[in-house]
This record gives C-alpha cells, sequence and structure tokens, in this order.
C-alpha cells in the first residue's frame, strides 16, 4: 500500500514539474554589463548602449529616461550607432551604480529575485511581472 501511494506522488510530482516553465530551473548567472563610455567635449558617450538595453530586456528609452533623472541632466539615444550622449561629464563608477539601482528598481523580481520580468501598463499603472513567480507588483514611472 505505501509502495503504491509513493509510486502515485512521484507520478503526481513528475506531471507537476512538466507544467512549470523550463527556464524556472535555469541557474544561470545573471550579470549587469559594464558601460564602455569616453569624453566628447563636455558630453559622455556610453558606446554600448544598445547592447545593455538588449541585455536588461528594456527599451533604450525607458533606460535613459531613469539615468536623465538620477543624472539631472538631458541627453539621448542615438539609434543608428547605438549608443547614448549625456550632457555633462560622467564617471564611468556613476553610470555602473545607476545601471544597478536601475536593475534593482525595474528589473529584479523583489520575491525571487530572478531578472525574468516583464513591464506591463495598465492604464495609468506600470507593473512589474515576474515570469519565474508569476509576482506582479507596482513600480513607479522611470
Amino acid at each position: 500500500m505505501v509502495t503504491t501511494d509513493l509510486m502515485d506522488y512521484e507520478k503526481l510530482l513528475k506531471r507537476a514539474a512538466k507544467t512549470i516553465p523550463k527556464n524556472v530551473f535555469e541557474h544561470s548567472r545573471f550579470t549587469i554589463p559594464s558601460v564602455n563610455i569616453y569624453q566628447e567635449g563636455k558630453s559622455t558617450i556610453v558606446t554600448n548602449f544598445k547592447e545593455i538595453s538588449d541585455r536588461l530586456r528594456r527599451e533604450p528609452g525607458y533606460i535613459i529616461k531613469y539615468l536623465l533623472g538620477e543624472l539631472a541632466t538631458r541627453g539621448h539615444f542615438k539609434i543608428k550607432q547605438g549608443s547614448a550622449a549625456f550632457i555633462g561629464r560622467f564617471q564611468k563608477d556613476t553610470l555602473n551604480n545607476l545601471l544597478i539601482k536601475f536593475t534593482e528598481k525595474f528589473i529584479r523580481c523583489t520575491n525571487c529575485r530572478r531578472p525574468d520580468t516583464h513591464i506591463l501598463r495598465e492604464g495609468r499603472f506600470t507593473y512589474l511581472i515576474c515570469e519565474a513567480c508569476g509576482s506582479k507588483r507596482s513600480i513607479p514611472a522611470p
């Protein structure tokens, strides 16, 4: 009797494991890309901005809006070059630290700490939805 219950339990466990998304079991390490910058006059140019936005799975405009607000400056995204320009001279560490803050606020799930999230806008509210655990939390506009 006990072995039959154990076999039924194992069958149910395997069936439940098949319904869970595959990315839940992946344990790949998420790394935030480091910015590549150079100074051009009084401007700071981030040459790998498109790569950063692709790795973070966010629109470049969304990231740049946050960075411009935090740096209290003006700037723009150059689509053809895939770079971003900020008015002012900023250090690499400053921009890297802001990307870390952006990731904690707008990328990582607060429950499971996974970066597998997407942003959903419903009316005037913006939500961060985790694809791994299914949690949903409201986030401020960048």
